[in-house]
């Protein structure tokens, strides 16, 4: 075989194995970490991604936070990822003095419920606190430590240091990320990227200011913002191949409740024919409703799109599309409708993912 022969196969492997992502939602940073690591910006962005196991983890907008999907790509495959659409989180910034000073805390000493973030530039090896509740010797501290190989949730309690719960982190590198600890009652949640690296309940501080503590070779401190406190809320995305589609979505109903595919029109009116000039025909059409088809027990729309909501919230199932004319090179709502346990009632929908039926 021929270096040129050669060449054109690698070159043919490689365009295959790329996969076009798309991305409908908030106005929020979502990361997508896999073989390649991308910040895709919203309401609405596109990339181009290889093939493999991906985590997304998306920003906080001002209805709450969506909450991660793991999504496994094949070659070739496309991708649509979905929140609920929202505007752009408001936070308050704090201006933080020294980070490597004692206690360096701003902020509302009272503020009790918040979500407390910070964006590290490149750079620097040495370990980053983020701090809340915040009031003397008495705080809650996420700590990223590369050195250690770890994050950790720390409480201060009379200058007594309690680990309260740690985690393996990645070592340092010359990118730019973002810390975040959230406080809400008894439950703390720190995040590294957008991704929950920690979570625990402590009732021991209840309100007190935020801060940033640091080493001294420590990546620089570029903004604190506080947040009101992010709540969870679903996500879905669909991976789409020549085959058929697999439907993956994150829900915070409780465990239990039911769930099934539904496929929608996105339009509630038949298509008018085009004409020249892009004006309407004269001629008015009735109003139609949206075709919509559920899935059921016996798989009508392909394998998972009935069941049970499990205890980690996840929504999967493999979708077929439907052997219907009028569906084919037509945009379509995919999403999970979720029915409590005893099947009574409609609780909610999952995030609607537009795609183009094949």
């Amino acid at each position: 075989m021929s270096w040129r022969t050669t060449g054109i196969l690698w070159l043919s492997t490689a365009v295959v194995a790329q996969s076009p992502w798309t991305l409908q939602g908030a106005d929020a940073k979502v990361r997508v970490s896999g073989p390649v690591t991308r910040w895709l910006q919203g309401p609405r962005a596109t990339d181009v991604l290889p093939a493999g196991d991906y985590d997304v983890h998306f920003g906080v907008d001002l209805a709450g936070k969506p909450r991660s999907l793991h999504l496994s790509v094949a070659d070739g495959a496309a991708v649509f990822v979905a929140a609920d659409a929202a505007a752009a989180a408001v936070g308050e910034t704090i201006a933080i003095g020294d980070p490597a000073g004692a206690l360096p805390c701003a902020g509302d000493p009272e503020a009790a419920n918040y979500r407390v973030a910070a964006t590290l530039g490149p750079g620097g090896d040495g370990a980053v606190a983020l701090l809340a509740r915040c009031d003397g010797t008495q705080f809650y501290r996420f700590v990223q430590d590369p050195a250690a190989g770890e994050f950790r949730l720390e409480r201060s309690l009379g200058g007594d240091v309690l680990v309260l719960a740690r985690a393996a982190a990645p070592p340092a590198d010359a990118a730019s990320h973002t810390l975040a600890l959230q406080v809400d009652g008894f439950r703390l949640e720190a995040c590294w990227d957008e991704a929950v690296v920690l979570q625990v309940f402590d009732g021991a501080l209840s309100a007190g200011a935020v801060g940033v503590a640091s080493q001294p070779d420590s990546p620089p401190t570029l903004g604190v913002v506080r947040h009101p406190v992010a709540k969870p809320r679903a996500s879905a995305a669909i991976v789409v191949t020549a085959h058929g589609a697999h439907f993956d979505a994150a829900v915070t109903v409780v465990p239990g409740h039911l769930y099934l595919l539904e496929l929608a029109l996105d339009r509630t009116h038949p298509a008018l024919p085009h004409t020249e000039g892009g004006f309407e025909p004269w001629l008015a059409l009735p109003p139609a409703a949206p075709v919509v088809l559920w899935a059921d027990w016996r798989g009508s729309l392909g394998a998972g799109g009935f069941g049970t909501v499990g205890p980690d919230g996840a929504v999967a199932g493999d979708l077929r599309w439907p052997a219907l004319t009028a569906l084919r090179k037509q945009c379509v709502l995919v999403r999970a409708v979720l029915v409590s346990a005893d099947g009574e009632s409609l609780t909610a929908r999952t995030p609607a993912v537009r795609v183009l039926v094949p």
